[in-house]
């Protein structure tokens, strides 16, 4: 089936340190959320399911993604994720097509 739009976000990590979770949106079954690390980014974005494995120093239990990496997860809503960067200020681009 083809998509009838591309669905974009920018998610801000204002303050590194601090797990933020990206607007709620409801994901039809099967449909891929794509979290790329946006291309300025000087440090790291990690993703978790929990906020303090996404705040880990020791990068254990989240995904950590360098500025043009990204990852895709089949979940049902991108706010059931925690985003931190280990630099403040640092962006998300999370995007699906549906």
């Amino acid at each position: 089936i083809n998509s009838t739009a591309i669905k974009p976000a920018t998610l801000n990590i204002t303050t590194a340190g601090t797990a933020q979770n990206p607007t709620a949106t409801n994901i039809p079954d099967g449909v891929t959320v794509v979290f790329l690390a946006h291309k300025d980014n000087t440090g790291s974005i990690k993703i978790a399911d929990t906020a303090a494995n996404a705040q880990s120093a020791a990068g254990t239990n989240n995904i950590p993604l360098t500025a043009n990496q990204s990852v895709g997860l089949q979940i049902s809503d991108p706010a059931k994720v925690f985003v931190d960067a280990t630099v403040s200020g640092e962006k998300i681009i999370i995007f699906s097509e549906y």
